[in-house]
C-alpha cells in the first residue's frame, strides 16, 4: 500500500508511489525550465507540469499534490548550509 504524502529523506523527496527524486535535480530542472533551457516533456519527467509556482506530479493537482517550487529551493539551500557547517566542525 502506497502512502498518500510526500516524504523528505535528505536530500530525496520521495513520492507516494515511492519513487526518490533528488532535490538538486527539481532545482536544476525549475531554474532550467525559467531559463527556458529544458522542455518538462522529457522521459524523466513525462506528464509532470508547472501551474503556477508549483510543481505537479502527473494525476495530481495544484491543490493536491503539488509543491512549491520556493518550498524545494529552500530546502536545497538549507541542506548546503548544512553541509558547509558540518565541513567547518571537522576542519
Amino acid at each position: 500500500m502506497h502512502s498518500s504524502a510526500w516524504r523528505l529523506d535528505g536530500q530525496d523527496l520521495i513520492n507516494p508511489e515511492g519513487r526518490r527524486i533528488p532535490l538538486r535535480e527539481i532545482q536544476n530542472w525549475a531554474m532550467a525550465r525559467h531559463d527556458g533551457r529544458q522542455d518538462i516533456q522529457t522521459d524523466k519527467w513525462r506528464g509532470w507540469r508547472i501551474v503556477q509556482q508549483y510543481l505537479v506530479p502527473p494525476g495530481r493537482t495544484m491543490a493536491n499534490g503539488g509543491i512549491s517550487l520556493g518550498a524545494i529551493k529552500s530546502l536545497v539551500f538549507h541542506e548546503e548550509q548544512e553541509q558547509v557547517l558540518r565541513a567547518l566542525d571537522d576542519a
